[in-house]
């Protein structure tokens, strides 16, 4: 990664050198208009303010329990570990000793028995990837008696009082997706709403609110178009087959909106059903979903940065341990819209995307 200068900071956002150096170490007048564009460009490069001051620096190892779905290497949560992993290589001022628990997304009792062990470690942080409301709200509250700070990454739970959350705007990431999807199809057919099975629970918080932001928008500006409901498998048997190939038989299909980062999963069920014939919208650059949209079988993804979510969250904690500051309690990660044509320039570009 780029180290970059004072200078580097200045030209970016086209100020003096003296004016970069006021707002890195709080010292003089800087206008709110010009502290806030240097800063964005600081929140951009992630670039790390080195505290020598033993009254702000962390004396203790930081022993951080992350607490998220499982993954496949490249996959969006494996992204989410190299974020945080990335950060605490960064903040030097603390030690951090990080326990990574994971659980299957697609099942509610695994979820709930991760909760349980985490239950019984020490922990000063906990870094938590929610899928299901309920039991990451009763969690979260027993993290909030013993007064134990954690972190939302991907979803907000409702009620629940994090420190601070990093994550995309979910209702918006649907609305987006109904937009570019309503724009390509035929409106004298149905877009079909698709969510994974999952035992124990219909979804997860962040497809639920994508698919609301999706409805929403279908409502407010193309009231032609209907919707109806779906679930596909991620392990899918004949019997599941069946039933996703009923959905194309009982409705005319004109699109296929995915609700989270399997959408490959989805279209190769689709292709040995001979039914990948409408545009499809999923989430999330995995290799498995560029590379089907490169092929044309997918149409539009819609990327959210869980590199930035990851580091952020990590640097959110060594910034409070550090200074006691206290973060805004809603971060809202940037969003991309992925196309065949434009993909590569952003996974060549990004300097969140890699992290090595």
């Amino acid at each position: 990664m780029k180290k970059y200068k004072i200078s580097d900071i200045a030209a970016m956002a086209e100020v003096s050198v003296g004016t970069v150096d006021r707002v890195l170490h709080e010292r003089g007048e800087v206008s709110p208009e010009t502290r806030k564009r240097i800063e964005a460009v600081l929140e951009r490069i992630h670039y790390v303010k080195r505290i020598h001051s033993k009254s702000v620096s962390c004396h203790k190892t930081v022993r951080l329990l992350v607490i998220i779905p499982q993954y496949h290497k490249g996959d969006y949560w494996d992204r989410v570990r190299e974020g945080i992993e990335r950060a605490m290589t960064h903040f030097v001022q603390c030690t951090f000793q990080t326990t990574y628990l994971t659980y299957n997304q697609f099942d509610i009792n695994s979820c709930k028995n991760t909760f349980r062990t985490a239950a019984s470690y020490k922990k000063d942080a906990v870094i938590i990837g929610p899928t299901f409301s309920d039991e990451t709200f009763i969690f979260a509250s027993q993290l909030s008696l013993q007064r134990v700070k954690y972190i939302f990454v991907d979803a907000l739970v409702r009620n629940a009082e994090p420190l601070t959350a990093f994550v995309p705007d979910n209702v918006q990431c649907g609305k987006a997706q109904a937009r570019l999807l309503t724009a390509i199809m035929d409106h004298s057919k149905k877009v079909l709403l698709l969510q994974s099975k999952r035992v124990g629970d219909d979804t997860s918080i962040a497809s639920f609110e994508r698919q609301r932001g999706f409805i929403s928008y279908l409502a407010e500006n193309a009231p032609d178009i209907e919707y109806v409901y779906g679930v596909y498998d991620c392990k899918p048997s004949r019997n599941t087959l069946d039933e996703l190939d009923g959905l194309f038989t009982a409705y005319p299909v004109g699109a296929v909106a995915v609700f989270n980062s399997q959408a490959h999963l989805l279209v190769h069920q689709l292709k040995t059903l001979g039914r990948l014939t409408v545009p499809v919208c999923g989430y999330g650059t995995n290799a498995r979903n560029v590379q089907l949209l490169k092929d044309g079988s997918i149409s539009f993804l819609i990327e959210e940065h869980p590199e930035y979510q990851g580091y952020m969250a990590v640097k959110a904690i060594a910034d409070n341990l550090m200074s006691g500051s206290s973060p805004r309690p809603v971060n809202y990660a940037p969003i991309d819209i992925m196309l065949k044509e434009t993909v590569d320039y952003f996974l060549h570009s990004d300097p969140t995307v890699s992290l090595k």
